[in-house]
């Protein structure tokens, strides 16, 4: 019986780590989306639960530049890849979500299944990426707090110019790091240790924090931010800025329709990331 217990929380120890491996990879933005669903040039004004999936492959880094990620169609598996669900209530509803960055991944095309109060329906293959219409919202700005609450900044030229010279003059405090051999490591406090490869490593010393520290006490960057006003942006309930706005159209196709493409379930690990990542507000790319 003690065997069994140890194995179950071995077992449970692995799957927590490789989902965090999972939802943790990836980028999540927050996006507003607008949906717009017809029938017959007519704003269909029903409730509507709707999937996107997509197809493709998983590149072997983000960007896509590997080697590898360059594959020729046809020499390859479609695997699901990108899978997002949501219920709309009604004409033009909008959606706040978290959604996953696609820059890890090809996808050759994205199919829309949903479902009415009168049946089911597919859209197939009707783009090669899930959003087709996007636009950027929020880039660059931040919320911070001060005594008067919460505000929102945004950085501009100058504040760039200005955290560029610092992040440069801050090359110079190197000359306080500790370089050593993996040999004598021992010699140091291993929670201070950066290691920059098998055989050497650096470690801080109180001068390097000084030196880091005086350097931000002369650039004080952070009275370049451009202040906004928040009724100016886009924000979902809980506060965060939208940084990224989409829009889906589609027309409902006549009659009730079966899926077009055979339904591709993702493996048991992403299945569970899947659910913690909506479990935590992040979304769920497959």
């Amino acid at each position: 019986m003690k065997s069994r217990f140890l194995l179950f929380i071995l077992i449970c120890l692995v799957l927590i780590s490789a989902l965090i491996a999972h939802v943790g990879a990836n980028v999540y933005r927050p996006t507003l989306t607008n949906v717009y669903f017809e029938k017959d040039h007519v704003p269909f004004n029903e409730s509507i639960r709707f999937t996107i999936n997509c197809y493709g492959y998983r590149c072997e880094n983000i960007g896509c530049t590997a080697l590898g990620d360059n594959r020729i169609p046809g020499t390859y598996t479609q695997d699901l890849v990108f899978s997002f669900f949501a219920t709309c209530p009604g004409y033009g509803c909008r959606i706040f979500e978290r959604h996953p960055s696609t820059s890890d991944m090809r996808i050759d095309y994205c199919s829309l299944e949903g479902e009415t109060r009168s049946g089911n329906f597919v859209i197939p293959r009707y783009a090669d990426t899930p959003f087709p219409e996007c636009f950027a919202a929020g880039e660059n700005i931040s919320p911070v707090n001060d005594v008067f609450g919460k505000k929102y900044v945004r950085m501009n030229s100058r504040s760039y110019s200005c955290t560029q010279e610092r992040e440069q003059e801050k090359e110079r405090c190197d000359q306080y790091l500790i370089t050593f051999d993996r040999a004598d490591e021992k010699k140091y406090n291993v929670s201070d240790e950066i290691y920059l490869n098998q055989t050497h490593g650096i470690v801080s010393t109180p001068a390097y924090t000084e030196c880091q520290h005086a350097i931000d006490q002369q650039f004080d960057c952070a009275q370049y931010l451009e202040t906004l006003n928040s009724s100016s942006l886009i924000l979902d309930e809980q506060g965060n800025v939208v940084s990224e706005v989409c829009s889906l159209r589609f027309s409902l196709p006549e009659g009730n329709q079966t899926p077009a493409d055979p339904p591709r379930h993702p493996d048991f690990i992403t299945s569970i990331s899947c659910w913690f990542g909506w479990f935590l507000g992040s979304g769920c790319s497959v």
